[in-house]
């Protein structure tokens, strides 16, 4: 059985997006091991599809100053396959150099990947724009597999579900919860914290729905401008820094929807098939078409073209949408999602 090695150091969303390619080619006999940050490896629990993970913190602790002690793990372990789906940094491309791995593979590689002799692959997103799970599937077109779907993947281990139930079920007795999440890493477009609180609010003052409020421990300025009505609502629960990983993919799985930019708990609800609302920027490489929900179907609001087109020429220029999409919008959009999904019972997702 061919020995495939995965490394992705770069952030949550983007592990969760190369599950696809994990699942295309375990089911193609290869053997699937990752490398990537302690903190995002819980996401791959009891996935069948890999063999074992590691973290780059174990092998490599002053990755990537001191990138020969990766290389030299690499080359312990006797993989046949070395695959870089994010060539940054790029002594991640140093450490696959000096692998002893014959077939290494890289996506966008550019003038290091080449230098470092590497079989670089072209995204083609800034011509055809297409989800970014499918650009990493490329990985395994060219090792001539057939892909499984671009949707991604997160299995529950026993329990997990069983906690959240209980955990939701005593805070709340809506016919409706939404999840906002109102941070981002900074790699996409976002609407200012400020919009969330008054999308809060609006929801607070208008329906009987609650609302989960998540984020990472250390992301409670987002809320210092929320309305104070709404941070002691009865119907809010604020749970900065309160779940685990898993704790926090079990709680999504109960939202009825699940209002977030593209980050990682967005790829999360794709990967359990809970609908998103988000705002995308229209500029097509950016947009929903590569970096939307591709597990269920799911909705978006896309910013002014025009403007868009003018402020954000080139890939690196990220904004807060400059007020052309406002809580309002998202209030009323959520209120037509709500009309077209009466039907939906909370606890049956």
């Amino acid at each position: 059985m061919p020995k495939v090695l995965i490394i992705r150091t770069d952030h949550l969303g983007d592990l969760i997006l190369t599950t696809p390619l994990m699942r295309a080619l375990h089911k193609a006999n290869y053997q699937v091991d990752i490398i990537a940050r302690s903190s995002n490896l819980p996401i791959l629990l009891n996935n069948p599809y890999v063999s074992t993970y590691y973290s780059i913190e174990s092998i490599a602790p002053e990755f990537p100053e001191k990138w020969l002690l990766l290389s030299k793990w690499i080359a312990r372990h006797g993989y046949d396959i070395l695959m870089l789906p994010y060539s940054k940094p790029k002594e991640l491309l140093f450490a696959s150099l000096f692998s002893n791995v014959k077939k290494r593979i890289v996506m966008t590689g550019g003038i290091w990947g080449r230098i470092t002799h590497h079989r670089c692959l072209r995204s083609g997103l800034l011509t055809y724009p297409r989800h970014m799970a499918d650009v990493l599937l490329d990985f395994a077109r060219y090792l001539k597999l057939h892909p499984d779907g671009i949707a991604p993947d997160i299995f529950f281990s026993d329990g997990e579900r069983d906690w959240a139930r209980e955990q939701i079920t005593r805070r709340f007795d809506c016919n409706w919860i939404i999840g906002i999440h109102p941070g981002s890493t900074g790699n996409a477009c976002n609407l200012p914290a400020k919009e969330y609180g008054k999308i809060a609010r609006y929801i607070l003052e208008n329906t009987q729905w609650g609302i989960i409020v998540t984020g990472g421990k250390d992301e409670n300025s987002l809320i210092h401008d929320w309305p104070d009505f709404v941070l002691n609502h009865s119907r809010c629960w604020l749970t900065f820094g309160l779940f685990s990983l898993r704790q926090l993919t079990s709680i999504i799985s109960f939202l009825d929807v699940y209002l977030c930019p593209t980050t990682g708990p967005l790829h999360i609800a794709a990967s359990i098939k809970i609908m998103t609302l988000s705002p995308f920027c229209p500029i097509p490489y950016r947009g929903k078409a590569v970096w939307g929900n591709s597990g269920t179907p799911s909705y978006s609001i896309e910013g002014d073209p025009s403007f868009c087109k003018v402020y954000n020429e080139g890939y690196t220029h990220n904004c807060d949408f400059h007020g052309r999409i406002t809580g309002e919008m998202i209030f009323e959009e959520l209120n037509r999602i709500f009309d077209t999904q009466k039907s939906v019972v909370i606890y049956d997702n």
